[in-house]
């Protein structure tokens, strides 16, 4: 257990490096269809297929549950799961909550760290667009009425 939390601690030092350096994420155009999201989390990739990914730079669509989150000078990285793995997420707009589900829009981008002669990078996602958000006390409610 010490070993996730001081990676956890790790990774969000590393993305704070990251934000302090001048990453700019690009903006996307936010369009509250709820058709358009439905039918984006039907096209979400795993995040597991995207770890996979040897295309650095490509955007993807993916959904996960909100498993962690950090505030970072103005930005925010949050972690989500799904069934294969977890990834962080950077953003410049409000995140979502601890147990919200989302659907996002985002460019999957790669941080070399070396530490000790050895690779200590991690791959992340700058979050382009939110496309869908589910509260968790939304989900609770619909699952106990």
């Amino acid at each position: 257990m010490w070993f996730l939390k001081a990676h956890t601690q790790w990774f969000i030092v590393t993305l704070l490096a990251l934000v302090l350096s001048g990453c700019r994420p690009s903006s996307w155009s936010k369009d509250d269809s709820g058709t358009q999201a439905s039918e984006a989390a039907l096209r979400a990739f795993t995040i597991a297929a995207i770890k996979q990914e040897s295309n650095v730079n490509a955007i993807f669509q993916l959904r996960g549950k909100v498993i962690n989150r950090a505030p970072l000078l103005g930005k925010t990285v949050y972690e989500i799961q799904d069934p294969t793995g977890r990834i962080w997420v950077l953003t410049t707009e409000q995140s979502p909550k601890i147990g919200d589900e989302v659907v996002l829009r985002g460019k999957l981008l790669y941080r070399s760290i070396p530490l000790d002669g050895k690779e200590q990078g991690a791959l992340y996602i700058e979050q382009q667009q939110e496309l869908q958000r589910t509260s968790a006390v939304k989900r609770d409610r619909r699952a106990s009425g």
